[in-house]
């Protein structure tokens, strides 16, 4: 099995090669100076002269294709690299995510009438609802997942916190998904706010929940 996702190696190498390409592909009509920030309500605040994206776009897409490849050798107890297809499926969930947003910001320097969240919230939306079903796999690591101390010190705790973290995740994402289509930008700061708070602490004070509630055994 291992020796099957290392030939598919290749699928991640496109994805996160991609934006790169796409970068070559449009350099000629990229203007010198483009938008690199924006406020609440989409605008632009913040320029630099085009040269960034050389480093940028390749590099960041690059630097985390070689952290999530490193991961499993750092992993002392080898959980991660256990998840066999699971973990590789959750690298092109996550290559994914930059390298679109990488290509959303690029189709925006390219086109600057092009309104970069049409495609960024969905996505972003998208991402956690892939992420909430990956995290109900991940087993118990060091470096991937929600990792409290309780979690951290028990595996029940850690299962019973991923299984509802994941569902929260999916929740989120589908939440975001609809404020996405049907709100303003503002109205879906809030909600992002709101619902990012709810993914960040939920699964947390479950956690402390369970330690304290003694419904996690050692």
């Amino acid at each position: 099995m291992k020796k099957l996702f290392a030939k598919m190696e290749w699928i991640l190498w496109i994805i996160t090669l991609a934006p790169s390409f796409l970068l070559y592909w449009f350099w000629e009509q990229i203007p010198q100076t483009i938008a690199t920030h924006y406020d609440l309500y989409g605008k632009a605040d913040d320029w630099n002269d085009k040269s960034i994206l050389l480093w940028m776009i390749p590099g960041l897409s690059i630097f985390l294709y070689l952290i999530l490849l490193l991961v499993p050798v750092l992993d002392p107890k080898k959980r991660i690299e256990s998840m066999g297809g699971k973990y590789f499926g959750l690298r092109v969930v996550v290559l994914s995510l930059i390298s679109a947003i990488s290509v959303i910001f690029l189709l925006s320097a390219v086109y600057p009438g092009l309104d970069f969240r049409v495609g960024l919230y969905p996505i972003l939306a998208i991402f956690l609802m892939l992420m909430g079903n990956y995290l109900q796999a991940v087993k118990p690591n060091y470096f991937i997942g929600i990792r409290t101390p309780w979690t951290l010190n028990n595996e029940q705790n850690w299962q019973k916190t991923h299984r509802l973290g994941g569902r929260v995740y999916m929740l989120g994402g589908l939440i975001l998904l609809l404020a996405s289509l049907f709100l303003g930008s503002l109205e879906f700061h809030a909600v992002f706010l709101i619902c990012l708070l709810l993914i960040i602490f939920i699964p947390v004070i479950y956690s402390f929940w369970l330690f304290i509630a003694g419904k996690t055994v050692q």
